[in-house]
């Protein structure tokens, strides 16, 4: 690989963007190993639900084989949330954690269509008007939980679902961030 030679750094981002052409757009999921094979690298580039039998394989394996996990959500374009509950199954040391909690407009036309100004409207017109939705409780199986070192890679391009992902792991009382 040549250095670019008014960027140094160029060499990176053009090994990356080669490694991700080389799956195709077919495939979802690869992993490719670190370290002499002591790492792994799983690279997801989208939450598919297709795809989850084959991420489950994947992580039952690197259970055995791996010493570390570097999951790669760089350019992940999203999907479905339920491959990110299983990500979560696998790497939270929790008994449960809440997901999917979202809050969304109270009947704004409603508030807004009202004729006169009145102060029970107020947040209508503020635009403050919400519901906080529940949040469902995914329960942990500890028996398939990875008990080893991960880390987990974001850029500009992680979005949609694998976004929601990282917050609910972010705001998990897991201690292993």
């Amino acid at each position: 690989m040549q250095r670019n030679r008014r960027n140094p750094n160029q060499a990176l981002r053009e090994w990356q963007w080669t490694n991700r052409r080389r799956y195709g757009a077919q495939k979802n999921i690869a992993c490719s190993a670190l370290a002499g094979g002591r790492i792994a690298r799983p690279d997801i580039i989208e939450f598919d639900e297709e795809d989850i039998p084959q991420l489950e394989t994947m992580i039952d394996s690197l259970q055995e084989r791996a010493e570390g996990l570097v999951i790669d959500l760089c350019y992940c374009r999203g999907g479905s949330s339920l491959v990110g509950d299983v990500l979560l199954n696998r790497i939270i040391d929790t008994d449960s954690v809440c997901i999917n909690k979202a809050m969304t407009r109270t009947d704004i036309d409603y508030g807004r269509a009202q004729s006169n100004w009145q102060p029970r409207y107020e947040d209508y017109y503020l635009g403050r008007a919400f519901d906080m939705l529940p949040c469902e409780t995914l329960h942990i199986d500890r028996s398939k939980l990875l008990r080893m070192p991960i880390v987990i890679l974001t850029g500009k391009r992680t979005v949609s679902a694998a976004d929601t992902f990282l917050i609910q792991f972010t705001s998990s009382p897991d201690g292993r961030r």
